[in-house]
């Protein structure tokens, strides 16, 4: 009977740190279908550290750190990833390894997991664009040097600072440098548009919110105005009478809006462009300066 127990004992010592794995992987993957990247992250790391290996934490912990940028860790877990077995792993782990090994400048292991993704994907735009693409890394190097040093402006805060553009000698752009709730995608402010008067002066003060009244509790960003400085058009998320719409799968969709300026110097209530929809995304609009 001792040795009946002593195995009981012994089997509910073994399990018990794989049942606590498995809870903690359980809760992560809760944070990662609420696209909370960077709480996924440091949860799923914890069970790895455990020496928990599976095909579904590989995945996850690759997308926690793609979609937040973070491409040398991204290229650890794709690479663990590519060592299980690949039966029925979809083809897109392919492009996205691929897509993490070019940020490190291993270009040819980027063609290698590129290639293995056209093989077995139907993606024609991403097939056209590859083919169309293989030497663009000679094409750059034998480029004459067009461009000046690049320069870190001060205006640029410890958050996300994108979308640039100049109007009147301001600029218009889009941060994540407030104080509001954080999204849960990075674990910072959501975006709003801010503007810098004299931006050629690179002072970090000239930064204020835009007062053009399009700030909103959630995302805006990327601004395009027209030549004439009359008209603009910008991102945000589906938002209407203070609260967010979201589709059927929940998400928050990114719409287009513009925005007129009246002969006071005042922006107009924004409307929406009318090909967006609450089921899919919009965003970023550039303006062509010429008619196609």
């Amino acid at each position: 009977m001792k040795t009946y127990a002593h195995i009981i004992i012994i089997l509910l010592l073994s399990i018990q740190p794989l049942l606590s794995q498995q809870r903690d992987l359980s809760k992560a993957v809760k944070k990662y279908k609420q696209t909370a990247f960077i709480n996924t992250a440091e949860a799923l790391l914890k069970v790895a550290e455990k020496g928990y290996e599976s095909k579904d934490l590989f995945q996850k912990l690759g997308d926690s750190f793609y979609f937040n940028r973070k491409m040398e860790d991204a290229v650890v877990w794709y690479a663990k990833l590519m060592e299980l077995d690949r039966n029925d792993l979809d083809p897109e782990y392919y492009f996205r390894y691929a897509q993490a090994l070019k940020t490190k400048k291993d270009y040819t292991g980027s063609d290698v997991w590129m290639n293995k993704f056209l093989e077995v994907s139907e993606a024609e735009s991403r097939r056209q664009k590859f083919v169309e693409g293989a030497k663009y890394i000679s094409n750059i190097d034998n480029k004459l040097p067009s461009f000046q040093e690049l320069t870190n402006l001060n205006l640029n805060s410890a958050q996300s600072d994108f979308g640039a553009t100049l109007i009147d000698n301001q600029l218009v752009f889009a941060s994540s440098r407030g104080e509001g709730p954080l999204y849960s995608w990075n674990n910072q402010p959501y975006l709003d548009l801010y503007i810098a008067q004299n931006p050629e002066a690179n002072q970090e003060n000239n930064v204020k919110p835009w007062s053009a009244g399009f700030n909103t509790p959630y995302h805006e960003s990327s601004v395009a105005f027209s030549p004439d400085g009359q008209f603009v058009y910008f991102t945000r998320n589906n938002y209407a009478h203070g609260t967010p719409k979201k589709d059927r799968k929940g998400i928050s969709r990114l719409q287009l809006l513009s925005s007129s300026l009246d002969n006071t110097g005042h922006w107009s209530k924004p409307v929406l462009a009318n090909f967006t929809s609450s089921d899919y995304s919009t965003a970023h609009p550039t303006l062509y300066p010429k008619e196609i």
